[in-house]
């Protein structure tokens, strides 16, 4: 809208300030034909208003199509499909190697022991999820583990975790001679 909203005559223009400016030929107006300018100015100004506001509730009313709203749940269940199985493998490839480093860390606590204790005879020691050793202090089991340590002679450490089938065994050289850890 340009700053001219009415034009009386040739002599005066009302701007959007409504303030009457005497142009060409210095006529005053009346005060009531002033009041009847400005009043048919608000009038047009609120018709345009009324307008715009019609406009853009019709614009806001438009929506997303049933087609549309199909094709994305659609690609977010292909989306889904392709990275829950990815994603719970990545997982199980985690707690794998968690009870993996549960038993290397395990085998290093009871050489430990053993540096310490020589000639003594290792001990069995249950580890539990989380916790150290009560007597391999220096193994440690991580959340969802647990650790089993047999006594000499043939001692072994063997890894359990509540998220995988089976165990993992190490033999008292800390060599894997058992690994049936799977996914549940």
């Amino acid at each position: 809208m340009a700053c001219d909203l009415l034009k009386q005559g040739q002599n005066e223009k009302i701007t959007t300030r409504g303030a009457i400016e005497k142009k060409q030929f210095g006529l005053k107006l009346s005060k009531k034909k002033t009041i009847v300018i400005i009043e048919n100015i608000q009038k047009k100004v609120e018709q345009e208003v009324i307008m715009i506001r019609h406009f853009a509730k019709k614009r806001g009313q438009k929506g997303f199509t049933l087609i549309e709203l199909m094709i994305v749940v659609a690609i977010i269940g292909i989306l889904a499909a392709i990275a829950i199985p990815q994603f719970n493998q990545y997982r199980a490839r985690g707690w794998m190697s968690t009870a993996k480093a549960d038993a290397k860390n395990a085998y290093t606590g009871v050489q430990m022991w053993r540096s310490d204790h020589p000639g003594t005879a290792a001990l069995a020691d249950v580890i539990p999820s989380g916790l150290p050793g009560p007597v391999y202090t220096a193994a440690r089991a991580s959340v969802g583990s647990t650790i089993t340590i047999t006594a000499d002679p043939g001692q072994t450490i063997t890894v359990t975790n509540s998220n995988l089938a089976g165990h993992l065994v190490l033999d008292a050289n800390g060599v894997e001679t058992a690994n049936t850890l799977a996914p549940l």
